[in-house]
């Protein structure tokens, strides 16, 4: 995948229990998508520290049935998510509940279109290019 080594060097910098983001919890709301991360999990060697979880940021049962309660997370990682959700702003704002407060981070990998006209053309070019799986 294209983002691996940009995901890589973003993870370089949690710490702690990282939620995606000791242990990794990923989640992910579409099953396809989590078939493809497992896989990838396994490939790397880190089938016993990554674990998906079925469910969105807002589903608090599954994350508390986990033990993802608010203060409880060191690192929360977004990566390339932001963009699927209606309202980012109240995530954000979740999310920043679940971190630890005296130390948490929050970290983005994300992506948007460009204001400038000619920019957003190449944008619009290579897009389909990076997002093949």
């Amino acid at each position: 995948m294209l983002l691996s080594g940009a995901k890589r060097e973003l993870l370089n910098y949690a710490h702690g229990v990282v939620l995606e983001v000791s242990k990794v919890w990923a989640l992910e709301p579409n099953e396809r998508s989590i078939r493809s991360l497992n896989r990838e999990i396994l490939q790397t060697g880190l089938g016993g520290t990554y674990q998906t979880l079925r469910c969105r940021i807002e589903d608090a049962e599954t994350l508390h049935n986990v033990g993802i309660i608010d203060g409880s997370v060191d690192t929360v990682v977004c990566i390339l998510s932001l963009c699927t959700i209606p309202k980012p702003r109240d995530i954000i704002s979740d999310l920043y509940s679940l971190i630890e407060p005296t130390g948490g981070q929050l970290l983005f990998l994300e992506h948007v279109a460009s204001e400038h006209p000619m920019t957003r053309i190449v944008q619009n070019w290579y897009t389909p290019w990076i997002w093949r799986t």
